[in-house]
């Protein structure tokens, strides 16, 4: 989750450059979208982007923000009876 994490804020410009791109060039945007988004957003949230472009998102430093979205994902994922006594 935290490679995933890291991926998607890593490239997270070009992302938007494709995904502007993607309005002339359809065949794009489904690439885009099949092959690349769906797959890595299903595993992660939107957080590692689009954070970025909001002044309080922004302010939050990034292995807090990697700590808060793998411990949402976990956390909606994993059966409490599993997480081991963790909340």
């Amino acid at each position: 989750m935290r490679e995933l994490f890291a991926l998607e804020r890593q490239t997270r410009e070009a992302a938007d450059t494709i995904e502007r791109s993607g309005r002339e060039l359809p065949e794009l945007a489904d690439l885009l979208n099949s092959g690349l988004r769906r797959p890595v957003l299903a595993a992660l949230t939107w957080f590692a982007r689009h954070r970025h472009r909001d002044p309080d998102g922004a302010a939050i430093p990034e292995d807090l923000a990697a700590d808060t979205a793998v411990d949402a994902l976990i956390h909606a994922l994993v059966p409490h009876a599993y997480l081991g006594g963790r909340p």
